[in-house]
């Protein structure tokens, strides 16, 4: 049985966070780690810099948040729904519709009254006017329901279902601002809309989530798409393939049985080094929270949806990776217009071998942070946990 460094290091290494370059610069790098991936979950809050930015500069040389616009604009890659809303290979389209069919047959408990009437005139301002944001609709009213509970827009719904339903696509944003307009004027025509079967969907997230992980238990193959039909068909998949001996089963004792390539042994040829990365929430290393307690022994919650008063590490808190461990979490707030990156709270839970190491190499990344969110000079507040001993570093 492997122990679980070995594990740690092919997750690292397939993630291309593993401190050796696994992608090219700038606009390519960041289309090569996004097919790599499989996705990139997207997030509006900025006290740092937003979620997608975050992930793509801790692994793309270079990394500019322009360049997912510019990719989007050479219809490299599209916005949809993947366990939430994500950046996904423009190949992988035809991938998203059994969710876009969803959406269209109501087959969700989100979105079962459509607006119809709304809808098509959306579709047809577009036809008209050509692509348009939210602040285009005239129709933009807050809906109160009966018992007085806050309802999305009305305009805003209707965009979000067209947009969900396949109808339209993101064909940029300013800032954070869609931009919508027709599929049929942003979709490559070389790019199959052809609903998947059933086989060639499960088979599809099989390879995916391997490619990008390098294995996987059934359940984050899964992750957030499960149903007991879907759930099966992956099995029977996985059971083949290994009847095949193109992959195989591995027992752990920190997770439930683990399915990889029979080459995974030699994918393990090269180590982390001695780095520090501040990775974001929304990372595709520990995007689904029991696997990252499994793999890295380390309980993560994001806390910025909990009341004040029950946080324990801060409102949007960061997990800092050194080697192949989580060790501890810097919360920080950046302050762009002062330059300044304020940190709020920072704490180290695991033992440390040599500190001086690692608190040099975490200055030196944290600065690199910094620079990231526009900001020259660092602050630390009273409240942060290990403040004094962050302090002599920096």
């Amino acid at each position: 049985m492997m122990e679980i460094k070995f594990w740690q290091n092919i997750a690292l290494q397939k993630q291309g966070i593993n401190g050796s370059p696994l992608f090219r610069e700038g606009t390519v790098g960041a289309e090569t780690a996004i097919k790599t991936l499989g996705y990139i979950q997207i997030d509006t809050l900025n006290i740092i810099e937003r979620a997608h930015h975050h992930t793509l500069w801790n692994r793309v040389t270079n990394y500019r948040p322009d360049d997912l616009n510019i990719l989007m604009a050479q219809r490299k890659i599209f916005e949809h729904w993947h366990h939430a809303l994500s950046y996904l290979p423009i190949d992988d389209y035809r991938f998203a519709i059994p969710f876009m069919q969803r959406i269209k047959s109501r087959d969700t408990p989100y979105y079962k009254k459509h607006d119809l009437t709304l809808m098509r005139s959306i579709i047809e301002r577009i036809k008209s006017d050509g692509p348009l944001k939210l602040r285009d609709l005239k129709e933009n009213k807050v809906h109160i329901t009966k018992k007085g509970a806050w309802n999305s827009r009305p305009a805003k719904r209707a965009l979000q279902v067209l947009f969900l339903q396949g109808d339209l696509m993101v064909s940029g944003r300013e800032k954070m601002e869609r931009v919508y307009d027709l599929t049929e004027n942003i979709l490559p025509s070389h790019i199959s809309t052809t609903p998947p079967t059933p086989i060639e969907y499960a088979t599809y997230l099989i390879e995916t989530t391997l490619r990008a992980n390098g294995f996987a238990t059934l359940n984050y193959i899964l992750h957030g798409k499960s149903t007991a039909a879907l759930k099966q068909q992956v099995q029977d998949i996985l059971d083949q393939k290994m009847k095949a001996g193109e992959i195989a089963c591995h027992k752990t004792d920190f997770m439930p049985p683990v399915y990889a390539s029979k080459n995974l042994t030699k994918d393990n040829s090269s180590s982390p080094q001695g780095h520090v990365k501040i990775l974001s929430p929304f990372d595709n290393v520990l995007i689904n929270r029991e696997r990252a307690e499994q793999l890295f022994e380390f309980p993560y919650r994001l806390e910025c949806y909990t009341p004040v008063a029950k946080r324990q590490y801060g409102y949007f808190c960061l997990p800092i990776l050194y080697g192949t461990e989580l060790v501890g979490r810097i919360d920080c707030k950046a302050h762009r217009k002062e330059g300044i990156l304020e940190i709020l709270h920072f704490h180290i839970e695991k033992h440390l071998e040599n500190r001086d190491t690692f608190f040099t190499l975490f200055v030196e990344e944290l600065y690199r942070f910094a620079h990231f969110n526009q900001c020259e000079n660092i602050e630390i507040v009273k409240s942060s946990t290990h403040k004094a001993e962050l302090a002599d570093y920096l």
